[in-house]
């Protein structure tokens, strides 16, 4: 069978590594894969049929977790759809445990501060916002840092995007109110890559949200955007 790229040679490849053990003991792929690479199956039952974790490293779906299950030596991944693996217990422990974080009472403080405050969009309002050594610059800084940060999980693969979107909206009410000002930031700091992961990560939500509920996000960015900065206050949802 010739391979076309993308998810059917995924799938293909996959299918060789059951067909060349049938007794579903592989823990390594045959030599000629080279769209993807399983490097880990632990064998367990599912309905009668064998189930596998693997992880895939592949653009696209590189460092997810996927899940196959074979039944007369054939096999698919479970739950794939465009290339983006099923979220696991792992993803669903990452997301309450970066929630716990949130709840920490400084970082609550510099929350609040940030939703009702941060509206600049000009290095100058910046600095006159956040000068440097004050207590707003601490609460900027522990803002968008953790929120860089999450992004970062997201772009590497580390976190299901899938399954961060459904609750994960706050990292888009962040970058709303930053990404006026993140150029003349960048050119301050002479950085053209600051805060990338969140802008990815962003960019990346927007597209998933305007096919999830088409015009949801553009009322989203008008409410979070609001006015100038100074002339009032918001509330992250």
């Amino acid at each position: 069978m010739e391979r076309s790229g993308g998810l059917e040679s995924f799938f293909f490849s996959i299918t060789e590594a059951v067909e060349a053990a049938p007794d579903y003991g592989v823990r390594h792929p045959p030599d000629d894969f080279q769209r993807c690479r399983v490097d880990d199956v632990d064998r367990g039952g599912c309905l009668g049929a064998h189930e596998f974790a693997v992880d895939v490293e592949r653009e696209g779906i590189h460092g997810q977790t996927a899940t196959i299950w074979a039944r007369s030596n054939r096999c698919k991944v479970a739950f794939m759809s465009g290339g983006v693996a099923r979220a696991t217990y792992d993803d669903v422990r990452l997301i309450v445990q970066l929630y716990d974080l949130r709840r920490e009472e400084r970082l609550r403080q510099a929350r609040a501060w940030f939703a009702a405050s941060f509206r600049v969009t000009t290095w100058d309002e910046f600095v006159a916002l956040c000068p440097p050594g004050s207590e707003t610059n601490a609460s900027y800084r522990m803002v968008v840092t953790y929120w860089e940060m999450v992004a970062s999980f997201l772009t590497t693969g580390v976190l299901s995007a899938e399954l961060f979107y459904q609750s994960g909206r706050e990292l888009l009410f962040v970058w709303e109110r930053l990404r006026d000002f993140v150029p003349q930031l960048r050119a301050q700091y002479g950085n053209p890559v600051e805060y990338r992961n969140l802008e990815a990560a962003a960019a990346a939500y927007i597209e998933w949200w305007n096919k999830q509920a088409p015009g949801a996000y553009d009322a989203f960015s008008k409410r979070v955007r609001g006015p100038s900065a100074g002339s009032g206050s918001s509330r992250a949802v």
